[in-house]
């Protein structure tokens, strides 16, 4: 039995990759990695946001419009700059397939409210 088990660990040796050992320690080649390029990385954290935002809105198809906070954005989709403008690519790539992205702060809407409250206290 024991000779059995010897002779099946040595024909899946291959299956573990248990590494080599070399002056007494195992070391272990790690496979090749390609770097991913630029573009590469660009296209598939374009590809996350739209699956992101399908998975909330539905499916982006031509002529749909959506209008969110950006601090909702922000929780979906975080960017290091917390402006509206940092979604300018993303906003670029859905009309690209015809989607309408409004993103709206709370804040520009406050100082617009105020201002239509000081022209209608003006007449």
């Amino acid at each position: 039995m024991y000779i059995q088990f010897m002779n099946f660990l040595n024909s899946a040796s291959h299956l573990l990759d248990l590494g080599h050992r070399q002056d007494g320690v195992l070391t272990h080649e790690s496979p090749s990695i390609e770097p991913v390029d630029e573009k590469t990385s660009i296209e598939l954290k374009e590809t996350n946001e739209l699956a992101i935002l399908e998975r909330e809105f539905g499916e982006l198809i031509k002529g749909k419009r959506i209008e969110i906070d950006l601090r909702r954005l922000l929780d979906l989709i975080p960017r290091d700059r917390r402006k509206a403008d940092a979604y300018k690519g993303l906003k670029s790539k859905l009309s690209t397939i015809g989607v309408e992205l409004t993103i709206t702060s709370r804040h520009h809407n406050n100082n617009f409210n105020r201002n239509e409250d000081q022209q209608k206290k003006e007449d």
